[in-house]
């Protein structure tokens, strides 16, 4: 009345393939998941040329209308005004302010659009 379940029978080489196999499926899962995650969280690219790249950073946006908009873009420590449209990018100006310095100071400070073309417009008068 005790009927045994066949089995097929496992050889070590065949255990210790399947452990391989498995062992290097995780470690490349892994290196791609902490890939993910570093290149979203540090926004860094995984391109050779990616060391000469610009960093480029939007400081403040304000809406002109239907897919128009003037942006305050950080690019390599030299600010822009930069009239966006759904057809092109236009750079109206470069603003005369210093990322470092007025960043640091107001950094709790919420930064809208009105506030960076004041700073900038204010030191290009200063400077006159």
């Amino acid at each position: 009345m005790n009927k045994e379940i066949p089995t097929l029978p496992v050889s070590s080489d065949n255990v210790v393939f399947f452990k391989v196999f498995a062992t290097l499926f995780l470690m490349i899962l892994l290196i791609l998941i902490l890939a993910y995650f570093y290149r979203k969280f540090m926004g860094i690219t995984f391109n050779p040329q990616s060391k000469n790249s610009l960093k480029i950073r939007i400081l403040a946006n304000t809406a002109l209308g239907d897919k128009k908009f003037l942006s305050v873009a950080l690019v390599k420590n030299r600010c822009f005004l930069l009239g966006i449209s759904s057809e092109n990018i236009n750079c109206l100006a470069e603003l005369d302010f210093d990322p470092q310095e007025d960043l640091e100071v107001s950094k709790d400070e919420h930064h809208s659009f009105e506030s960076f073309i004041k700073k900038a417009f204010k030191k290009g008068e200063d400077t006159k």
